[in-house]
């Protein structure tokens, strides 16, 4: 591992690919594109939030005058799969949410829920193959009567839900 100093913040290396921006208002914004990284303060003088560890689509946003990390999505979720597990085409037909939910997670290592366990219930026919994932994602609520957030380092769906 190395230590890449930003600021008032250390990015600690673990094997990955990533990026760290340092903005004119001194938010300080690292983004995983593969791997995993610690984000941490240098010196821990606010004992609750001394870092937190990121891995592949994953991002946060120091806010040194608070002193204090935001996480979330990057704003291009990237396909991370290279396991004969993950699911890189995304032609579905007559598929459950629950699997189609299971390709996501495996593709893109984000989690995803559903605030509605009747949502697990709705099917999906449709090819979403080479969208970005957030056009995945809007195509895939609108055939679901459903809507998406993202919340902090997950996708939550909200709907009705099917019988």
């Amino acid at each position: 591992p190395f230590l890449v100093n930003t600021g008032e913040i250390v990015t600690k290396v673990l094997g990955t690919s990533f990026w760290v921006r340092q903005k004119p208002n001194s938010e300080i914004e690292v983004d995983v594109r593969t791997g995993k990284v610690a984000v941490f303060e240098k010196v821990a003088s606010n004992p609750k939030n001394n870092g937190v560890l990121l891995t592949p689509n994953q991002k946060v946003v120091y806010f040194a005058k608070e002193q204090h990390f935001v996480t979330g999505l990057v704003e291009k979720p990237e396909p991370i799969a290279t396991t004969a597990e993950a699911k890189l085409v995304f032609d579905f037909v007559n598929q459950p949410l629950s699997e189609v939910i299971y390709s996501f997670e495996k593709t893109y290592g984000i989690r995803f829920e559903t605030e509605n366990p009747k949502l697990m219930n709705c099917t999906l026919t449709g090819d979403l193959t080479g969208l970005p994932m957030f056009t995945q994602l809007e195509v895939l609520c609108q055939s679901l009567g459903a809507t998406y957030q993202v919340r902090g380092t997950s996708i939550v769906f909200s709907g009705k839900g099917c019988q």
